[in-house]
């Protein structure tokens, strides 16, 4: 009750003073404590959801319409769906272990999704990429081999170099900075391991059905 009370004095003190403000020619007032702090990171926080939801759509939207091809069986839209959910698994699994394990939530790790989501579609890219460029009409197991061959490379430094970037983070003096790295970094590589696992095996399964069509149309035709 009286939290509620003091919260409600200083959001009083902070109306009064903009009322002054606005009516003042020469004085400008502005009020900073803890309360108003966390107030205006939950501000700004539900304020970034919108714009991650567009985030995601226009993404998706990208990689569908640049994956599409055709005929349709060589199309790689039904990838491009699981390359925008494959980010998203990484964040709940990072968040979900990372609360069990004890650590808060801030407001500021609203920016975990965007820099997981963004990464983990350029990773998706270079995976498919691959599959695309490995040998036409060898078997399942040699194309996904030539294409992690050809995508491993850069998904892995990728991974590494941003897990080590973001984990210097976790040497800061400021608890938020090391809050929100440790989050980063276990949220990207969880990515690294899903992109290499779950990832792939979509990969590898809509890849299955794509040679099998390719068999059927090639017995057919002869």
């Amino acid at each position: 009750m009286t939290q509620l009370h003091s919260f409600s004095f200083i959001k009083k003190l902070q109306n009064h003073f903009a009322n002054i403000t606005e009516t003042s020619a020469v004085l400008r007032f502005q009020l900073m404590n803890k309360e108003l702090e966390i107030e205006e990171q939950r501000t700004l926080t539900i304020t970034m959801f919108p714009y991650f939801g567009a985030t995601v759509i226009i993404l998706s939207l990208f990689m569908l319409f640049t994956l599409v091809d055709f005929p349709l069986y060589r199309s790689q839209h039904i990838e491009s769906f699981f390359g925008v959910l494959s980010p998203g698994m990484a964040v709940w699994t990072a968040v979900g272990f990372l609360w069990w394990a004890g650590y808060e939530f801030s407001n500021i790790l609203a920016i975990v999704p965007f820099l997981t989501v963004t990464i983990g579609i350029d990773d998706a890219f270079l995976i498919l990429a691959g599959w695309r460029h490995s040998t036409k009409g060898a078997s399942l197991e040699q194309r996904m081999g030539e294409s992690v061959a050809a995508s491993r490379a850069s998904v892995t430094v990728t991974a590494v170099t941003d897990v080590l970037c973001f984990a210097i983070g976790l040497f800061s003096n400021m608890p938020v900075v090391r809050l929100f790295c440790i989050y980063t970094t276990v949220a990207l590589f969880i990515l690294f391991l899903y992109q290499m696992t779950f990832f792939c095996g979509i990969v590898c399964v809509l890849g299955k059905r794509q040679i099998a069509i390719e068999k059927s149309r090639e017995s057919e035709n002869t």
